[in-house]
């Protein structure tokens, strides 16, 4: 009765929920890394995945910005009602993923060492961190592939299969986790062959797509168009920027840390960066989930829908943040327990601090992600590309040092909440301007 009566909020809560809970499905396999390292292997390996950690937000942001971007054209075209055009596309996004993937893990395998270096590592945590990377980025494309296709199975009417095939390889990585470093003591190795098995899990999963009775999605003859290939990465390009905003990131407070404190310190950052990752992958999926609507009636020139679903996306960020952020502040010093195995007070310390830090900055960050989303689903890439850029290549290197340098760890911990606070303003401005001009001739 409630569907029939507000129908777009009925679609926009089945695909936003749908986006969010896949991505809760990616954060459980990488809370389970996390926690099986830590009480499996111990502190040394937790600051060496950290360190190896950012490969996942290459591969992971390479895949969605292919997928995204192919995905979302795919939508545009359709919603213009020219659907052979539309899988052609696709045709051409899916060739496009294959290629890329080759030459990311190619470059990622050939420089691994002075990349981990520039990631964060030691001389204590190199070889581990190695040991996780090179495995990863040997098997790397699978992710690349997996992303794309699940972008695509989305946006062609099919959200609960893609978010049951993200749930599908998330899950099988927690019980390979398990087996691989406490049954057959794999270490590093085998929490890095559990994760790279997930996405070949999550491609399984969607073959099941052929036989769904509302399918359009179909390979169809195409011509390389160069316009073409630039659509898909303007389009996607900040999908890809936003991941790797994540990495980034990680990568910074590895540095700081390291200098500030040693190993012990990205130990403690490990923990705060998996719980901070929760609410950013949930605040990812919910953008992507809202994506392809905001693509398809934009292609239908219905700009007040548009208006209504940016609404709806707004309260719901808030709502969720609110939620996440409550939770962590509530339960602080029970989290920092479960990834410290050995009882270490100065980690324990640290890591507390950093999720009481981190967690006041978790709505301003999802508001920011979503804009993110938003306005590449309209196509303006360039507000869109910004936006990622400041919230981490901009803004995080000189807040980050003179935070630190002024305040200690302290300083270190609150650079997130100022850069976010600062994002906002150009998000707003953005949104606004956007919301005017684009939409504005749109009913």
């Amino acid at each position: 009765m409630a569907s029939q009566k507000h129908p777009l909020l009925a679609e926009f809560f089945e695909y936003i929920s749908s986006g969010m809970v896949s991505m809760i499905g990616v954060a459980i396999f990488i809370l389970a890394d996390t926690f099986f390292i830590a009480n499996g292997i111990g502190q040394e390996a937790v600051a060496a995945l950290n360190v190896a950690i950012p490969i996942g937000n290459i591969l992971h942001g390479t895949g969605w910005m292919i997928g995204v971007g192919g995905a979302a054209l795919y939508s545009i075209v359709r919603g213009q009602g020219d659907l052979n055009r539309a899988n052609g596309i696709f045709t051409f996004t899916v060739k496009l993923a294959a290629i890329v993937a080759t030459i990311v893990c190619l470059l990622l395998l050939v420089f691994n060492e002075p990349i981990l270096y520039f990631f964060g590592a030691s001389g204590q945590t190199i070889g581990l961190a190695q040991e996780y990377f090179i495995i990863h980025a040997f098997y790397g494309p699978f992710f690349i592939i997996a992303n794309t296709f699940v972008s695509f199975v989305r946006n062609d009417n099919n959200p609960r299969l893609a978010t049951m095939a993200l749930m599908s390889g998330a899950f099988s990585n927690i019980i390979l986790d398990y087996i691989y470093i406490y049954w057959f003591n794999w270490g590093m190795a085998g929490a890095s062959f559990a994760t790279i098995l997930s996405p070949a899990i999550t491609l399984a999963v969607l073959t099941l797509h052929l036989n769904y009775t509302k399918r359009k999605l179909a390979f169809a003859p195409f011509r390389f168009h160069l316009d073409r290939l630039r659509r898909i990465f303007s389009i996607g390009f900040s999908s890809l920027l936003n991941e790797l905003a994540s990495g980034m990131i990680i990568v910074f407070f590895n540095q700081a840390m390291l200098v500030l404190v040693g190993d012990v310190g990205v130990s403690a950052y490990a923990v705060v960066a998996n719980i901070n990752l929760v609410a950013l992958l949930i605040f990812q999926g919910m953008g992507q989930g809202v994506q392809p609507l905001i693509s398809r009636y934009y292609g239908m020139t219905r700009g007040q829908t548009v208006k209504r679903l940016v609404k709806f996306s707004i309260l719901a960020i808030a709502l969720v943040g609110g939620v996440l952020m409550t939770i962590n502040l509530s339960f602080t010093d029970q989290i920092v327990s479960l990834f410290n195995r050995n009882d270490n007070p100065e980690m324990a310390m640290l890591a507390s601090q950093g999720i009481r830090f981190f967690s006041l900055s978790i709505i301003l960050a999802g508001l920011n992600i979503l804009a993110i989303y938003l306005l590449a689903a309209i196509e303006r890439a360039f507000a869109s590309m910004l936006i990622s850029l400041l919230r981490s290549l901009i803004l995080i290197p000189p807040i980050i040092s003179f935070l630190a340098s002024q305040y200690g760890v302290e300083g270190a911990w609150a650079t997130m909440i100022v850069v976010e606070l600062i994002t906002l303003v150009f998000t707003i401005s953005f949104t606004l301007y956007y919301w005017r001009k684009t939409l504005a001739d749109q009913t």
